[in-house]
């Protein structure tokens, strides 16, 4: 169940589909629920340093580590039966970043990057993600990860070029060669989420949390990897 006014995370804005009348469609929670854990997210930790170009090398490279990890959890849950069942959206192959991470690491730490430590706000992360793959949570992790690497993503991508010298070969993670047409494909990703949910309260409410707790989980992420000593 969805956190009730007592419960709500903090920074979250709460949003109840039943108090805005006629239930508006998943999308258009999720944007309210979210709105102010978002902010967060953007105002905290290494996220605001490297949109402040304020980032070196190093903890650039640690941020990829951890990310890896979420995702190789995240990628797991969705491709098995429930995921595939209450996160099929995002099942498309062309969304998974495991591997692009993964090649980004090699570039620019050689075979050997695994060996960059993960803080424990990963495994914390990791945790998370696995409470959540037997329900409609996983919907809104999926969400939050996946819809930010569309959108945030892209600009990120040509902050890390500006501000680090990275080449097109360190900076997969941002891309979406298999994705011609990333603003359509946003919204058509946005419409079978909605499709998914539609009349089914109850898997928005647990959706919503997903999603709340995978903005929660990446500010701890953020902000433990910005004060990393590496």
């Amino acid at each position: 169940m969805m956190r009730d006014r007592k419960e709500a995370a903090p920074g979250a804005a709460f949003f109840s589909p039943a108090e805005a009348g006629a239930t508006p469609p998943f999308s258009v929670c999720v944007r309210e629920h979210t709105r102010d854990l978002h902010r967060e997210a953007e105002r905290t930790g290494f996220v605001r340093d490297m949109l402040a170009g304020r980032i070196d090398r190093l903890h650039y490279l640690l941020w990829l580590r951890n990310l890896h990890a979420v995702y190789d959890a995240l990628e797991q849950a969705l491709r098995s039966p429930d995921g595939m069942a209450r996160a099929a959206p995002f099942t498309d192959p062309r969304l998974c970043r495991t591997q692009p991470l993964a090649e980004d690491l090699v570039t620019l730490a050689g075979a050997d990057w695994d060996r960059l430590p993960r803080v424990p706000e990963t495994d914390g992360y990791v945790d998370v993600i696995g409470a959540a793959r037997l329900s409609w949570r996983l919907m809104g992790h999926a969400y939050t990860r996946y819809l930010g690497d569309l959108s945030g993503g892209q600009l990120l991508s040509g902050l890390m070029a500006k501000h680090l010298g990275l080449r097109a070969d360190a900076l997969r993670y941002y891309g979406f060669s298999g994705i011609p047409d990333i603003p359509s494909y946003r919204t058509t990703l946005r419409d079978r989420m909605d499709a998914v949910l539609r009349d089914d309260e109850s898997a928005m409410r647990d959706a919503l949390q997903g999603a709340a707790e995978g903005f929660e989980q990446s500010i701890a992420l953020s902000r433990a990897i910005g004060t990393a000593t590496v």
